[in-house]
């Protein structure tokens, strides 16, 4: 399975969203520009209902993961992020 851009949304409900480290402690976020405006969700435990690694692949000594987001609203979504990403997702929903 070959990986593509890092740290976007690849599928689902917020295809095409971008995520990034917001902040001073690095809270992982999706954001979603649209015609209406964007839309930005904390991915953390009061937005994830559950978060499930997909597939792993290790490029160029770093791990990039694949993962489904199910979220509380009943949305849903594929994402490609790097370590750090995953990293602080975990924590958050520690």
């Amino acid at each position: 399975m070959a990986f593509g851009l890092i740290d976007v949304v690849e599928s689902g409900d917020y295809k095409g969203g971008e995520i990034k480290l917001k902040g001073l402690t690095n809270k992982p976020t999706l954001i979603k520009k649209g015609f209406l405006g964007k839309t930005v969700i904390k991915l953390d435990k009061s937005t994830i209902k559950n978060y499930e690694v997909v597939s792993t692949q290790t490029v160029v000594g770093t791990t990039q993961y694949r993962s489904k987001i199910d979220f509380k609203d009943g949305k849903s979504c594929i994402v490609h992020i790097n370590y750090l990403v995953h990293d602080y997702i975990m924590k958050d929903l520690g």
